[in-house]
């Protein structure tokens, strides 16, 4: 399929993207995604802007992530080492999906922006409301100078979808 660790630069912007999926799993490829992160990240300028895309967000409200699975967000060793990574770098957006709602946070000087699922969302029983349970899809500008400026967009024809029959946690089986 490809690689599963990116960068690219447009813009202005340095957009590095992460396997989420390998933090904290202790594999040979999680050693050499932090290295090639490391790298890339020691490659910026410290006014270059940078936006992190990783599958599952980053950080949420203290008391959201201390009620949260494990598994909802990058583990809490991998979110200090980021934090200590991107330490004197102009980190300014990141993005993720994964808990499948709308969402943007300020947190420690950086915006987060969730961004929804295309299919369908969760029942509140299974997952808590953390943003907007909404289907959509977001554009976002990310221009030179500027802030990121997203936009949640729901297409006419898209189905608003809340899944109505007992659905177990797809987690825990």
């Amino acid at each position: 399929m490809g690689a599963d660790h990116w960068s690219l630069t447009a813009g202005g912007w340095m957009l590095l993207a992460v396997n989420a999926q390998l933090f904290g799993s202790g594999l040979a490829a999680e050693a050499a995604q932090w290295s090639w992160l490391e790298h890339q990240v020691g490659r910026c300028g410290g006014d270059q802007p940078i936006a992190l895309l990783t599958h599952k967000p980053l950080t949420a409200t203290e008391a959201e992530l201390a009620q949260s699975p494990g598994y909802r967000f990058v583990p809490r060793p991998a979110r200090q080492r980021l934090r200590n990574l991107f330490r004197g770098k102009r980190l300014v957006l990141v993005l993720s999906g994964h808990v499948h709602q709308y969402r943007q946070l300020h947190v420690d000087g950086v915006d987060h922006l969730w961004v929804p699922t295309t299919w369908a969302v969760l029942p509140d029983h299974v997952q808590p409301v953390l943003g907007a349970k909404r289907c959509g899809i977001v554009t976002l500008r990310l221009a030179d100078g500027e802030s990121p400026r997203p936009e949640l967009v729901q297409p006419d024809g898209l189905a608003q979808l809340t899944l109505t029959q007992d659905v177990p946690d797809p987690y825990h089986h």
